[in-house]
């Protein structure tokens, strides 16, 4: 990275995914949700659960709105907390600054957050 070059990422804290995983039945949470009419599916299932490694395993399934056809796809998320990128910062000789709500009139959520990596000027 150059001396003024900056990493940018968007990242989540996904507290609520995780105590909701922590606090259901088996350890595994499942979430219905019913589309707008404009959507090509009708209904949509979230299951989420821990791998052995604590990754989040968030499978989503859809049921189309024409033929009731299904559809599936897998999400294998690494919650990674501010405190973890910090020590990853200093790893690697890198500040971080950290920017919540920081888009408050669009639909972000309030586990979302921005972390700005520079080099360290000293």
């Amino acid at each position: 990275m150059n001396n003024d070059g900056k990493i940018i990422l968007e990242s989540i804290t996904l507290k609520r995914e995780i105590n909701s995983i922590k606090n259901s039945e088996k350890g595994i949470f499942y979430t219905w949700k019913r589309f707008l009419d404009s959507d090509p599916f009708k209904y949509g299932l979230d299951e989420m659960s821990f791998d052995s490694k604590k990754n989040i395993i968030w499978k989503k399934y859809f049921i189309s709105r024409m033929n009731e056809r299904e559809e599936m796809f897998v999400n294998a998320l690494k919650p990674i907390s501010k405190k973890d990128m910090i020590l990853v910062a200093e790893k690697h000789f890198l500040q971080v600054e950290f920017h919540d709500f920081w888009q408050v009139n669009d639909d972000t959520s309030d586990q979302e957050f921005i972390a700005i990596f520079s080099k360290n000027n000293y």
